[in-house]
């Protein structure tokens, strides 16, 4: 059962750079079974890709990716269109008390917006 949809990212990113989202996050985000992402990118600099990928932690200052592979993983972005991709947390094992996404680009500069739907699992 969906229990929201919201953006917890929008911001211009420079390639080679990893972001996190706002802390003010990382523990609603932690509330649920299940996340899914959608990214899009716009404004381009140069074409490039989008990483996206959940993170976990049990004290909030020590994390662990979620998964072995990013749940968005080097997604090309374009200079002359928006591009938007979907992810989801595919793990059968349940995340830790605090989550975050880390947001990163390669080659162009681009703004990022991500959207995370969480869901609960149906018992």
């Amino acid at each position: 059962m969906r229990k929201l949809n919201f953006i917890v990212f929008d911001e211009y990113c420079v390639a080679g750079t990893t972001y996190t989202t706002a802390q003010q996050f990382n523990d609603k985000l932690g509330t649920f079974d299940k996340l899914t992402l959608f990214v899009i990118t716009d404004n381009v600099s140069a074409t490039g890709t989008v990483t996206c990928q959940l993170f976990h932690s049990a004290d909030g200052r020590n994390w662990v990716a979620k998964n072995a592979s990013a749940e968005i993983a080097a997604q090309a972005t374009s200079t002359s269109a928006p591009k938007f991709y979907a992810g989801g947390d595919t793990s059968s094992t349940g995340s830790l008390g605090f989550v975050q996404v880390q947001v990163s680009t390669a080659t162009g500069n681009a703004h990022v917006r991500l959207w995370v739907t969480a869901r609960d699992t149906v018992s």
